[in-house]
């Protein structure tokens, strides 16, 4: 797998490791084919899966609404 960070990881590996360092209880591995794959970490629920296979997220608490495009993004950064 290919981070967007540009790294070349295993998902598996990594989420073993996240596991390790950061027990959250909102740990998660989805496999979502076609190369694509989320490692999530959190104390709180930022994805859901139904199911049907419905996906939810939800923000996590202190984050910010995003602008309707990347100038308005920007305005809006502290």
């Amino acid at each position: 797998m290919r981070s967007a960070a540009g790294l070349h990881v295993d998902p598996l590996e990594l989420y073993r490791r996240l596991r390790q360092y950061n027990p959250a209880p909102y740990a998660a591995l989805v496999r979502c084919g076609a190369g694509l794959t989320v490692c999530s970490s959190s104390p709180e629920r930022f994805l859901r899966i139904g199911r049907g296979g419905k996906v939810q997220s939800r923000p996590i608490k202190g984050t910010r609404r995003r602008g309707g495009c990347a100038e308005e993004d920007e305005s809006i950064k502290v």
